[in-house]
C-alpha cells in the first residue's frame, strides 16, 4: 500500500577536531596524543525587559525602588545558567520559553551589576550595568493620590508641573508626561492622546527609545479607539523601528500590527503578527500581552474556520486567566472573549466549548456587585446571542432589555438592533421589526461578524416574504467574502474561512431557484464553489502582469525557495544535537519559515490582486459535446443537481449524496441508497448523458465523497456513457505556452522511497511504452528523485508520471506532499511555487486526490495543486490504493503513447483512464474507481 509514512531528517554536522599535545605526568617526553579541545562558546542571544531606559549596556531603573527583570537566553532548556548580582550568586527561577530559557531576576534598590554565564563558560559573560534614576517628587505624590482614589487631583498636580514656569529636567518632564497620559486615558482619550504624542516627541528628542516605544504603543491604542487607523499605523511603524533594538517594542509592534491588520481585512497577516507577538511575549514574560494576543489570535483563527487551533488557543487563554496574579478586569475580558470565540465556532458548526458558562461567569464579575463592575461590558448582548442560538427568543429578549437598562456601548448597538429584529420575528413583537428596512451597519468590524449580521438580516427579509431584498442582501454577503479573501493567505485560511460561511451562497442559490432564475443560480453556485481556488489560480492571471510585476514576483518566489531549501538543509543536521537543542533550532527555523511563507503569500497575492470582480462571463463555457453535472448543497439540507449542456440548464432537488465508505475501494458500492440516489440524479437526464462526448463533474461539499464515474447508470456505470473529468471550474485562461522541444518529452519518477517494488515495475513499463511511442524520457529513480531534481526536470517536459508515495494532511489538505528520496518532499506549497509544471500529470500514489468534504471545494490536494500551477489535467487517486492496482492503471494509460506523441504531446488522460477503468471493472478488480482526472 502507498501510505503516509513518518520520516526523520538526517544529515552530518562538522565536529571540532582535536589537536596534538605532548606531556608526561612523570616529566619525561611521550609520543604525541590527540586531546580534545573545548571550542569557544559564544555568548548566545539575550533579551530582557523591565528597564526604564537602555543604553550602552546599561539598564536604567527607578532610584530607591526594587525592580524585576525578565531575561530570555537563547540556550537549550537543560543547560545550566549562573547569575550573579554585584558578584554574589543569586537564585534566578528559570522556565523553558520559545526554545530558550526565561529567567526572573528580583533586584534590590542598591543592585548595580548583573552577570550571566553558563557551563561550559561563554567566551564573554553577559554583563548588564544598573543605573538608578531619580524619581521626581511630583510623580511620587501623584502616584500616592491615585492609589488613594483621587486621580483628578493627581492629574491636576501633574498638569501644573508641566506649566512653562516649571523648568523640569527633560527626563523628569518626560516621567511627568508619562504618568499624566496614563491617568488621562481613563478620563479623556483625546487629551490622553495629545499628552502621549507630546511625551513621544520629547522621548525621541532626548534619545529615550524605551519611553518612545511605550508612548507609541499607547498612541496606537488611543488612535484605534478614536477610529484613526492611519495614525495608529504610523505609531505602529514607530514601534517596529524601535523593535530593532528593543525586544519589548518588537512585541508591541507585532501585536498592534496584528490588531490593525485584522481591522483592515488582512486576516492572514494578522494571524502571523499575533503569533509572533504571542511567542515574543511568552519569551520575555510579558504576561498581559501574551493573554490579549492569544485572545485576538483565537478569535481570528475562529474567523478563518481553523477551529481546532482556535479552540486550543482559547483553552490556553482560560488556563492563563485563572492564575491568581491576573486582575479581575483581565480575567473578565478573557472570559468574554473566549465565550465569543466559542460562539463563532458554534456558528460555523466547528468543535467548540459551551459559551454560556463563560459569559455567565464574566457577567458575575462585571455586574453591579461583582468583583470588577463594568456597565459597558458585552456579556448580556453575547448571552442574548447564545439564547437565540438555543432557540430561546424570550430569554434573549430578557437579556437585551437588561442590557438596555444598564448601558449598551455604541459599537454593540448594531448587534442589539439585529437581535431585536430576530426576537421580533420569533415572538411576533412587530414593534421590533423596523430594523428590517435597512441592512446592519457594522462599520469596520471583523469581516466574519459583518457577514453573520448580513446573512441573519437576509433570513429575516426572507421570513417576511421580501425575497428580492433577501437576494440583494445575500449578494452583499457574497461580495464581502470575495473582498475578505484578498486578505487571507494561501495557507489553509482561504478554504477554512469559507467552510463556516456557506450559508450566504446556499441561501442565495435557493432563493434564485425558487424565483425561477435557474441560469443565475447555476452561475452563483459555480462562483461560490470556486471562490477559494480562483484567488490562487495564478496561471489564469500571470499573463496580465507587467514586466516589472513579473520580475518582482519571481524575486519573491526565489526568495521563498532559497529560504525553504536553506532550512531543509539545516534540519538535516539536527540528528547531531540533543533533544532540547533540536527544539531550540526548530523554534528558530519556525521564525524564518514564517518569513519565507510571507514571501510566498506576497508572490501569489500579486496574481490574486489583479483579478476582476467575479462574473459568470469569466467561468469556463459549456463546450460543444460536453455535459456539466454539478451538485451543490441546499440551504435546508439535501442538494441541488444542475445539468448544463447545449440544451440549457436544468436543476433537480435531491437528498444528500451517499458518502459512507466511499474510500473503501476494496469493495464495490452496492448499497440500495447509492443506487436510489444515482437513479434520482441520472435517470431524468439519461438522454443528455448518453449524447455527451465528455461529462464534466463539479461536486461540492459532501459530493466530493461520491465517485460519480462509478454511479450505477443504465445497467452499467456512468463511465460507460462518456469519459469523465472532475473540474475545479476555474476562470477561462489562455493555453500555456509550450516550446516545440518539450511537446513529446516526459519525466518518469520511480519509487523514490525504495519500498514499492510494483512502482518500480510500473515506471519501467511506462518508460518503455513512451520510448516506443516516440517520446523522449528523463528518468528519476530512488536516490536521484529529490525535490530539487524534480523541480528542475519539470520545467521542460509535457508529461510527468510519478509512481510513489503520496500523503494528505494538515488543515484542509495543505500539508499534502509527494514523498521523495531520503525523506525529501514536494509539497503543495512547493508545487504552487514552481515556475512551470507539465501540461499532463499522472500521480500514481495514495491520497493524491483526497479531499475534505467539509468544504465547498474539497480542500487542497496534490492533484489540484498541479492544476492550479498550470497543468491541463492531472490523474490522481482519492484515498489509499493498492500497489498492484496503481501499477496496472499507470501502465494502461500509455497504450496509445505513439498517438499522443504524434498529436503534439496531447495525451487524452480522461479517455485513457476510462479505457483502463472499464477493463478493470469488467475483470472484477476491486478499487478501480479510486482514480480520476482533475482539470481546471
Amino acid at each position: 500500500m502507498r501510505r503516509l509514512a513518518l520520516f526523520v531528517l538526517l544529515a552530518l554536522v562538522w565536529l571540532a577536531s582535536g589537536c596534538p599535545r605532548s606531556s608526561d605526568r612523570y616529566g619525561g617526553p611521550v609520543a604525541s596524543r590527540e586531546q580534545p579541545v573545548i571550542p569557544d562558546v559564544p555568548t548566545p542571544t539575550i533579551e530582557f525587559v523591565g528597564c526604564r531606559h537602555i543604553e550602552a549596556g546599561a539598564c536604567h531603573l527607578d532610584q530607591g525602588r526594587e525592580a524585576e527583570l525578565s531575561v530570555w537566553v537563547d540556550i537549550q532548556a537543560k543547560a545550566g545558567i549562573q547569575v550573579t548580582v554585584d558578584g554574589e550568586p543569586v537564585d534566578a527561577p528559570s522556565v523553558a520559553a520559545d526554545g530558550g530559557q526565561r529567567l526572573s531576576l528580583q533586584l534590590a534598590p542598591q543592585a548595580e551589576r548583573v552577570e550571566i554565564d553558563a557551563s561550559p563558560a561563554w567566551t564573554d559573560p553577559f554583563v548588564l550595568r544598573l543605573v538608578r534614576e531619580r524619581v521626581a517628587a511630583v510623580v511620587t505624590e501623584a502616584e500616592q493620590l491615585s492609589r488613594e482614589g483621587d486621580p483628578a487631583r493627581a492629574i491636576e498636580l501633574l498638569s501644573a508641573a508641566l506649566e512653562p514656569g516649571d523648568a523640569l529636567p527633560p527626563t523628569e518632564r518626560l516621567a511627568v508626561l508619562q504618568r499624566l497620559r496614563r491617568l488621562l486615558g481613563g478620563v479623556d482619550r483625546s487629551l490622553a492622546l495629545g499628552r502621549t504624542e507630546e511625551a513621544a516627541e520629547l522621548a525621541r528628542g532626548i534619545g529615550r527609545t524605551r519611553d518612545l516605544a511605550d508612548c507609541a504603543a499607547a498612541a496606537t491604542v488611543l488612535s484605534i479607539q478614536a477610529g484613526d487607523l492611519a495614525n495608529a499605523q504610523r505609531w505602529t511603524q514607530t514601534l517596529e523601528a524601535a523593535g530593532a533594538d528593543l525586544p519589548e517594542a518588537r512585541v508591541w509592534g507585532r501585536y498592534y500590527g496584528g490588531v490593525l491588520a485584522a481591522r483592515t481585512g488582512d486576516l492572514s497577516g494578522s494571524v502571523r503578527a499575533l503569533e509572533d507577538a504571542r511567542r515574543g511575549a511568552e519569551r520575555l514574560g510579558m504576561f498581559r500581552i501574551t493573554l490579549v494576543a492569544s485572545e485576538q489570535l483565537a478569535t481570528l483563527l475562529a474567523e478563518l474556520g481553523r477551529g481546532d487551533e482556535a479552540l486550543a488557543v482559547a483553552r490556553d487563554v482560560l488556563a492563563s486567566a485563572a492564575a491568581p496574579s491576573v486582575s479581575c478586569q483581565d480575567r473578565a475580558r478573557a472570559l468574554g472573549n473566549v465565550g465569543w470565540i466559542n460562539l463563532l465556532l458554534a456558528e460555523a458548526e466547528l468543535p467548540h466549548d459551551p459559551a454560556r458558562p463563560l459569559l455567565e461567569a464574566q457577567l458575575a464579575a462585571v455586574d453591579e456587585g461583582g468583583a470588577c463592575p463594568n456597565p459597558y461590558n458585552a456579556a448580556r448582548v453575547n448571552l442574548a446571542l447564545v439564547a437565540l442560538a438555543e432557540h430561546e427568543p424570550e430569554e434573549a429578549w430578557d437579556w437585551v432589555r437588561d442590557a438596555a437598562a444598564v448601558t449598551v456601548p455604541a459599537y454593540l448597538q448594531p448587534w442589539v438592533a439585529e437581535i431585536e429584529a430576530q426576537i421580533g420575528v420569533a415572538t411576533g413583537r412587530e414593534e421590533l421589526i423596523p430594523a428590517l428596512v435597512r441592512r446592519p451597519d457594522l462599520g469596520e468590524g471583523e469581516p466574519g461578524m459583518r457577514w453573520i449580521a448580513i446573512v441573519r438580516h437576509a433570513r429575516l427579509l426572507e421570513a417576511y416574504g421580501l425575497h428580492d431584498a433577501a437576494i440583494e442582501a445575500l449578494e452583499a454577503a457574497e461580495l464581502l467574502l470575495e473582498d475578505t479573501l484578498g486578505g487571507v493567505g494561501v495557507d489553509p485560511g482561504r478554504e477554512l474561512f469559507l467552510s463556516g460561511r456557506r450559508a450566504s451562497a446556499e441561501g442565495l442559490v435557493d432563493l434564485l431557484i425558487r424565483a425561477g432564475r435557474i441560469d443565475e443560480a447555476f452561475c452563483r453556485a459555480r462562483l461560490a464553489r470556486g471562490r477559494t481556488l480562483r484567488t490562487i489560480d495564478r496561471a489564469a492571471r500571470i499573463a496580465s502582469l507587467s514586466p516589472q510585476q513579473r520580475t518582482d514576483r519571481e524575486a519573491l518566489l526565489f526568495g521563498f525557495m532559497t529560504a525553504r531549501d536553506t532550512l531543509a538543509a539545516e534540519r538535516r543536521q539536527d540528528w547531531e544535537f540533543s533533544a532540547p537543542e533540536r527544539e531550540r533550532r526548530e523554534r528558530r527555523r519556525a521564525d524564518r519559515m514564517a518569513e519565507a511563507m510571507a514571501l510566498l503569500d506576497r508572490a501569489l497575492g500579486m496574481v490574486s490582486d489583479t483579478r476582476e470582480p467575479p462574473s459568470c462571463a469569466a467561468l469556463p463555457p459549456i463546450r460543444d459535446g460536453e455535459l456539466t453535472l454539478m451538485q451543490f448543497p441546499a440551504g435546508g439540507g439535501g442538494s441541488w443537481v444542475f445539468v448544463a449542456d447545449a440544451q440549457g440548464v436544468s436543476v433537480t432537488p435531491v437528498v444528500d449524496p451517499p458518502v459512507l465508505g466511499h474510500r473503501d475501494h476494496d469493495h464495490e458500492h452496492d448499497h440500495e441508497h447509492d443506487h436510489a440516489w444515482a437513479r434520482h440524479v441520472l435517470d431524468p437526464n439519461a438522454a443528455r448523458l448518453h449524447a455527451a462526448e465528455q461529462i464534466r463533474v463539479i461536486p461540492t461539499g459532501a459530493g466530493w465523497g461520491v465517485a460519480f464515474h462509478a454511479l450505477a447508470f443504465d445497467g452499467g456505470v456512468l463511465l460507460d456513457a462518456a469519459p469523465i473529468v472532475y473540474a475545479l471550474d476555474l476562470p477561462t485562461r489562455p493555453d500555456p505556452s509550450r516550446g516545440a522541444a518539450d511537446l513529446a518529452r516526459a519525466l518518469v519518477v520511480a519509487n523514490p522511497s525504495n519500498d514499492l517494488p510494483q512502482a518500480q515495475t510500473e515506471a519501467s513499463e511506462v518508460e518503455r511504452r513512451l520510448l516506443g511511442g516516440g517520446w523522449t524520457v528523463e528518468h528519476l529513480q530512488g536516490a536521484a528523485a529529490t525535490g530539487q531534481a524534480m523541480a528542475e526536470a519539470m520545467s521542460d517536459v509535457a508529461l510527468l508520471h510519478y509512481a510513489g508515495h503520496g500523503t494528505h494532511g494538515g488543515p484542509s489538505g495543505w500539508e499534502a506532499a509527494l514523498v521523495l528520496h531520503d525523506s525529501d518532499r514536494l509539497s503543495v506549497i512547493d508545487i504552487l511555487a514552481l515556475p512551470r509544471v507539465p501540461a499532463a500529470v499522472v500521480l500514481s500514489g495514495c491520497d493524491t486526490a483526497t479531499v475534505n468534504e467539509q468544504t465547498l471545494t474539497g480542500g487542497m490536494n496534490l492533484g489540484r495543486a498541479f492544476v492550479l500551477a498550470g497543468a491541463s489535467w492531472v490523474l490522481a487517486a482519492d484515498g489509499k490504493v493498492d500497489d498492484a492496482l496503481a501499477r496496472d492503471i499507470g501502465v494502461s494509460l500509455y497504450e496509445r503513447a505513439a498517438d499522443a506523441a504524434g498529436a503534439h504531446g496531447q495525451l487524452d488522460g480522461a479517455a485513457a483512464l476510462r479505457d483502463a477503468q472499464l477493463r478493470l471493472r469488467s475483470q472484477g478488480v476491486p478499487g478501480w474507481q479510486a482514480f480520476r482526472v482533475v482539470v481546471p
